[in-house]
């Protein structure tokens, strides 16, 4: 249901949230980036998995810059 939502919307990034570690869905972020949409791990839930997702962000603050970085246009909150 992600990876369709995210394809149909063409979304700037996808920020993939989990609050525990069980809900870090690893295989979910990986399909999507594999279908070039752009995605981010973000929330406490991804520290486990560490590097092996890439960056995870951690916060709004955070989150907007990665959005501004990906689309090249600021954006605040």
């Amino acid at each position: 249901m992600v990876v369709r939502t995210a394809a149909r919307l063409d979304p700037a990034l996808v920020l993939l949230w989990s609050m525990t570690p069980y809900t870090a869905d690893a295989p979910l972020l990986a399909e999507l980036a594999r279908r070039d949409v752009p995605v981010r791990a973000a929330g406490p839930g991804w520290h486990p998995v560490g590097g092996r997702v890439g960056p995870v962000v951690n916060g709004l603050p955070v989150a907007l810059r990665e959005v501004s970085a990906h689309t090249g246009r600021e954006i605040t909150g």
